[in-house]
């Protein structure tokens, strides 16, 4: 029995559709507006993105803040909440980097600790 022209159409369109579809995609850092959103932390306004640092919580929540030592201190302070991924900005660039594990390529922290100002970079 031959297969009908409709039923190889049908079935090429439907694995066209699969191979288009998302594949597990990677965590992506949450959109932040500058000088509008606030931190989850502290309640002040996110204005500089060398600074800002943002988690991703397994319940799908994004939570953005002002800076890497806002967001570390948050999660101290709130263990029950999952974190999924981690980010923050390489300060000479402004590009969002995962900030977990070794791959994330964080060598170092730049800012005034006292200030409570913190960044990332890579060399």
């Amino acid at each position: 029995m031959k297969p009908s022209v409709s039923c190889l159409l049908l079935t090429a369109f439907c694995l066209v559709l699969s191979a288009c579809s998302p594949k597990s995609a990677e965590p992506r850092p949450p959109e932040i507006a500058y000088g509008q959103d606030m931190c989850d932390a502290c309640g002040m306004i996110i204005s500089d993105a060398k600074f800002a640092a943002a988690t991703l919580l397994t319940s799908g929540e994004a939570l953005r803040f002002d800076d890497i030592g806002e967001m570390v201190t948050y999660h101290m302070d709130h263990p029950e909440a999952q974190v999924k991924a981690w980010f923050v900005h390489d300060y000479p660039s402004e590009a969002w980097l995962r900030g977990e594990g070794p791959a994330a390529g964080l060598t170092g922290l730049y800012g005034d600790p006292a200030r409570g100002y913190a960044g990332g970079y890579r060399r």
